[in-house]
């Protein structure tokens, strides 16, 4: 009897470490949400250069959530006027867009774009009509709102108007 115990007990034992083998072999899926791509970021923690633009244009607005994606390292936030803004990993304004048919100040569209793109907003009267800009390559995608009517133009870092919808 002592034997065919010892012999019972051998064979669980064994069979106990072949499942537990056979288990350690087997791929397991993540059952999680995988890698973190984008998340909530403490707006206070903004590169320098997006915070001084935040203090000198948004001062009396605070940001309502601000998004990090952690791929590219830009950050987007919505302020509590309704304004999107999207930095880059440096600071620099990418895009912002004010809320509505409203537009963005005059002073922070001299600051987005550069000079001469800011020169040839001006020949078009159009400063204080800005409704959405968007930093692209080779220039400014700028959304214009004058009421209801709303148009889009295309101005180059040189100051060239290249596209007018």
């Amino acid at each position: 009897m002592k034997s065919i115990r010892k012999c019972l007990s051998v064979t669980l034992t064994a069979l106990a470490a072949g499942c537990f083998v056979a288990s350690a072999q087997v791929p397991r899926l993540n059952p999680g949400v995988g890698p973190v791509i984008a998340g909530s970021y403490n707006p206070n923690e903004l590169p320098e250069r997006a915070l001084d633009f935040l203090r000198t244009y948004y001062g009396s607005h605070y940001a309502q959530s601000c998004e990090k994606d952690y791929m590219t390292e830009d950050y987007e936030l919505t302020m509590t006027d309704g304004t999107e803004i999207e930095f880059d990993y440096q600071g620099k304004v990418m895009e912002i867009d004010a809320p509505g048919d409203s537009a963005i100040s005059q002073d922070a569209v001299k600051k987005i774009l550069s000079k001469e793109a800011y020169n040839k907003l001006n020949e078009l009267g159009a400063t204080d009509k800005v409704e959405k800009i968007e930093r692209e390559k080779r220039g400014f995608d700028i959304e214009l709102v004058d009421g209801s009517t709303h148009h889009e133009i295309f101005i180059t870092t040189e100051g060239k108007l290249i596209a007018q919808k």
